[in-house]
């Protein structure tokens, strides 16, 4: 880490995390009213034990799912400075392993760094948090939405800072839910990106 190689120290370390990662569990809409219609009946008969065989099947067909999280840039900073403290701690309660942030905002912190002179302060909490945090890297799906995305917003006159426009387009590639105290995000068309504010709940 004191090279400033936080990515490659955070592989090398995560074997050893200890933590708990919720999921979202879905049961197949398909397959789940037959097999409760199936076992229906052998209740009504007592057949206990055929009936819980049949459930288990169904059960064994569960789809687990994890919602991602992105954050954008200003989201980022309010937890560096741990500022407000609210937004900190909503942090706290989610998976680490659901937490990402985009190549783009991982250049903007950088870049904001160097502006101040990399202060040892600033630079230590940046490291840490980009130690702990997943950056997804920018690639071609990411570029391809980002073409997409442009055209569609500039055919009805919305425009977004070219960064921006970078960050919504690789969190609707990487299907992530973009969190984000920019109203700019709000004007992105067609409701193709989800996005939360924690700003709202402080």
């Amino acid at each position: 880490m004191e090279d400033g190689k936080v990515q490659q120290a955070r592989l090398l370390v995560a074997n050893l995390a200890s933590e708990m990662v919720f999921r979202t569990t879905n049961i197949p809409l398909a397959t789940y009213p037959a097999a409760i219609k199936a076992i229906t009946p052998l209740i009504g008969e007592g057949k206990f034990g055929e009936a819980k065989v049949e459930l288990q099947a169904a059960l064994n067909t569960l789809v687990v799912t994890i919602d991602k999280i992105m954050l954008d840039t200003n989201m980022a900073s309010y937890i560096i400075k741990s500022h407000p403290p609210e937004i900190r701690h909503r942090l706290a309660a989610l998976p680490m392993g659901s937490i990402t942030i985009s190549a783009v905002t991982q250049g903007e912190l950088l870049y904001g760094l160097a502006r101040k002179g990399h202060p040892a302060t600033l630079a230590k909490l940046i490291r840490e948090f980009l130690f702990r945090v997943e950056t997804l890297p920018w690639e071609e799906q990411a570029a391809t939405v980002y073409g997409d995305l442009r055209a569609s917003c500039m055919s009805v006159g919305i425009t977004l800072g070219a960064l921006d426009m970078m960050i919504a387009a690789h969190a609707i590639a990487a299907n992530t839910i973009l969190v984000t105290h920019d109203k700019a995000f709000s004007l992105v068309p067609d409701g193709i990106l989800t996005i939360e504010d924690w700003m709202n709940e402080v």
